[in-house]
């Protein structure tokens, strides 16, 4: 039988343990829709929009927001912080590999750079 301290604990650990993943979900969704477009592809093949889509539906599916959650945080997460191109989520269809007629070819613009305190220094 639980007594007061130990029904306390066990309700703020199932607590914690169903709020922590929707916090996650949420920030994944807010740092999709926030990134720019440019790091998901060329605009002819963008995958933004099905990293948005699937983040969406998942919260319908069971343990669907904890799946597509760990997948942002796993392969989207640490690219569009690198500045490398962030991959395409398994859900998405076959990307289109060249561009469409009148589209000059994509270039994937480099990623900032720090800044360089010794470069600007003004003495």
């Amino acid at each position: 039988m639980l007594l007061g301290f130990e029904f306390v604990g066990l309700f703020f650990l199932i607590f914690l343990l169903s709020v922590v993943p929707l916090a996650f979900w949420i920030y994944s969704l807010v740092e999709v829709s926030r990134a720019p477009d440019a790091a998901f592809g060329p605009p002819w093949d963008n995958a933004k929009n099905m990293w948005l889509i699937g983040l969406a539906v998942s919260v319908v599916l069971p343990a669907g927001a904890i799946v597509t959650t760990v997948l942002w945080w796993t392969q989207g997460h640490g690219a569009l912080r690198a500045g490398r191109p962030v991959p395409r989520p398994f859900w998405a269809p076959k990307p289109a590999y060249a561009p469409p007629p009148g589209y000059p070819p994509y270039q994937q613009a480099p990623p900032p750079q720090p800044p360089d305190p010794a470069r600007d220094r003004t003495s």
